[in-house]
């Protein structure tokens, strides 16, 4: 028996998976590039500072 997650994410068209697997990250990869190339500076370090953090890796 398979689980529900699992069908919904099998798709019976494997070129459909492809196109839209591609298409997501495309957007991704352009939603990233408008986010960070419109950010300051400082609110990009802020945010690496505070990930450092939340991993707890030392940073001072």
């Amino acid at each position: 028996m398979r689980s529900i997650i699992s069908r919904l994410i099998t798709t019976r068209n494997p070129q459909l998976a492809l196109v839209s697997k591609s298409l997501f990250l495309i957007t991704f990869g352009f939603t990233m590039i408008i986010v960070f190339g419109f950010a300051s500076p400082e609110l990009i370090h802020d945010a690496a500072h505070d990930v450092r953090h939340i991993m707890t890796f030392p940073c001072h």
